[in-house]
């Protein structure tokens, strides 16, 4: 096989996730929001977001200007382990849940 191959194949576990195949697929996706977790203040349950799948190390950073998806060992949710799009339930790390209107015209759109 050519190219870059995300799924990490069975008994080669992802470094990150600690996961290999077979994984829940769907690394393009958005939801509502079940839950969130200690000290989580800017994302509420019930918000719509649209998820950024990235499987990252926690000590990367994110900020602004960072190429944290340039990082060693990144993977994304739904190719790498960590649930994925076609999960009734998918975890993700804050950073990476972009929240969206839900009265917008462009949701009325779709």
């Amino acid at each position: 096989m050519e190219g870059p191959i995300f799924i990490p194949p069975c008994g080669h576990p992802h470094p990150i996730s600690g996961e290999s195949a077979p994984v829940t697929m769907g690394h393009e996706f958005s939801g509502v929001v079940y839950a969130v977790g200690e000290g989580v203040d800017d994302i509420k349950v019930g918000q719509h977001v649209v998820v950024e799948p990235y499987i990252i190390r926690d000590d990367v950073p994110t900020g602004e200007g960072s190429n944290y998806h340039l990082s060693k060992d990144m993977n994304f949710i739904g190719l790498g382990g960590c649930g994925g799009g076609l999960s009734e339930k998918s975890p993700s790390n804050a950073v990476g849940c972009i929240r969206f209107p839900t009265k917008s015209r462009w949701i009325k759109l779709l």
